[in-house]
């Protein structure tokens, strides 16, 4: 996503010692969100994106005593369909955020490349049952 928007790549840590008005985690993995929250800055905006499961990750509190917004985004309501039909002529440009695409038995390693920071791309389309 960095190099597609120009943005800036920067381990998890980094970015939490030094603090940040703005974040966002498309993971949907407890510890990236507990440790945005409590690296984001009063008045910060965090967008929460895709979170595939509900949980009380983070104290409600934190986020009222030092305002923080918190913005939520998900692709499979409704808008699913239009979006599918957008794909075809938006391929190009999505080409870019695809890291790779594999069969379920690649996962383990393609997962280990994501964490590393190996890949460029953003996603990893598995196939199942299909041949990569």
């Amino acid at each position: 996503m960095a190099r597609v928007t120009g943005g800036e790549v920067a381990l998890l840590e980094a970015v939490v010692a030094r603090g940040f008005r703005y974040g966002m985690d498309s993971t949907g993995r407890e510890a990236v969100i507990a440790a945005l929250v409590e690296g984001i800055g009063g008045c910060g905006v965090l967008g929460l994106v895709g979170i595939g499961r509900g949980g009380a990750v983070v104290d409600p509190v934190a986020l009222v005593e030092r305002e923080i917004t918190v913005v939520g985004c998900h692709a499979f309501g409704g808008e699913l369909a239009e979006v599918n039909a957008m794909l075809p002529d938006l391929a190009g440009v999505l080409d870019d955020f695809v890291a790779e695409t594999i069969l379920p038995g690649a996962v383990p390693d393609a997962y280990a490349r994501h964490i590393a920071g190996e890949v460029s791309g953003l996603k990893t389309i598995i196939l199942c049952g299909g041949v990569a």
